[in-house]
């Protein structure tokens, strides 16, 4: 007769196993969107202490440099405003979309059917029904407390709703491929960028509700941005064409297939671009850089480090979510010990308490090198 423990040992070592995987997808499902995703390139960086440099921002060779790092060029003749919290923040974008003449392109990470997300979504539907052209499209896990279906007056409107990267069976392996745009384009000529999603906890000042920062631009740096939402409304919104794969490592291979399909069949649509720009008092120098899960490489990544490795007197730093990576930290140890004044403004409270455990433990090789930390409680 065999041994009872001979049976249940397997059993018990597939419990663990199910387990560590059940723990492993609900940090990624849950809190993967905080993450840097790695990339290759970070981590050849990293092994070989190579990064990005300058000689200092003020140096022509820094505005050249980020041309080529970032793919993208700078634009001047902008006015920026920048809105602190929520306060400042809605009232502004309320104010454009129920101003807006031509179209409204909305791309956002999460919004909740609550108090200010009503006020927002009742804000699309009366432009919709005034002949704006309306675009929205929400990230399908940061907005998982809506649904499709919650849209249908917006649609009914003549509005256009798409969702991003459904979380289903089939795209399990790319359930951390979200979309983390906070993005407001208004008759392509204003621009809101920041990181204040449609939600109560948003609308305050720090202290009741969350602290946060957007800008407002007008000028043509909204145009830039408008390529952006463009580029994930293809994404999102374009049946198979466009969207993601669910198997890793092989976008690329498809977006090289996709890109002539689109262009051919003109599937990308038009674009909200204005003719014209506001020029009286608009002299700042705009640089719009996004960045996807997708790329082997991370623009954002890549511009912060050449703008931590080329600063001379100061580095300031407002983070909710401080994981970066090692190639990034090292760069803010570096630039403190060549005499860079480096702070960095962090979360004493957060909504993602695996985050700060994380934060934490980078403190110790950061204040030993002179980073000042502050925490906001």
């Amino acid at each position: 007769m065999p041994d009872p423990t001979s049976i249940k040992a397997p059993r018990i070592y597939l419990y663990r196993v199910v387990l560590w995987v059940l723990l492993a997808t609900l940090l990624i499902a849950s809190h993967g969107c905080t993450f840097f995703t790695p990339r290759p390139k970070n981590m050849l960086r990293t092994v070989l202490h190579t990064a990005p440099r300058a000689d200092s921002v003020q140096a022509a060779t820094f505005s050249r440099t980020m041309d080529r790092i970032t793919g993208t060029r700078a634009t001047g003749s902008n006015r920026v405003q920048l809105l602190t919290n929520g306060g400042e923040t809605f009232p502004a974008m309320l104010a454009a979309i129920d101003n807006a003449e031509k179209c409204i392109s909305l791309d956002m990470y999460k919004i909740r059917m609550d108090r200010v997300g009503t006020l927002f979504y009742q804000a699309l539907i009366r432009a919709a029904r005034r002949g704006v052209w309306v675009r929205f499209i929400y990230d399908a896990y940061g907005s998982r407390s809506v649904t499709y279906s919650d849209f249908a007056e917006l649609i009914d409107a003549g509005g256009e709703v798409c969702v991003f990267n459904p979380v289903l069976w089939l795209t399990f392996l790319r359930v951390n491929n979200r979309n983390h745009h906070k993005i407001l384009v208004v008759d392509g000529r204003v621009a809101f960028l920041g990181g204040l999603n449609l939600a109560e906890e948003y609308d305050g000042d720090g202290q009741n509700g969350w602290r946060d920062t957007a800008i407002m631009i007008e000028g043509p740096a909204a145009r830039d941005a408008e390529m952006v939402f463009t580029e994930s409304w293809l994404q999102g919104g374009l049946g198979f064409i466009g969207k993601d794969l669910p198997v890793v490592g092989i976008n690329h291979l498809k977006r090289a297939i996709d890109s002539p399909l689109v262009r051919l069949l003109a599937l990308e649509g038009e674009s909200c671009l204005p003719y014209q720009y506001p020029a009286t008092g608009a002299t700042a120098q705009v640089r719009i850089v996004s960045s996807d899960p997708h790329s082997m490489s991370s623009t954002i990544v890549d511009q912060y480090l050449l703008a931590i490795n080329s600063a001379r007197i100061s580095i300031d730093i407002s983070c909710a979510y401080f994981v970066p990576p090692l190639v990034l930290r090292r760069a803010l140890v570096n630039a403190a010990k060549r005499g860079v004044r480096v702070r960095l403004i962090l979360p004493g409270i957060t909504d993602v308490p695996l985050v700060r455990a994380v934060s934490v433990g980078y403190y110790g090789r950061l204040l030993k090198h002179g980073v000042e930390i502050y925490e906001w409680d």
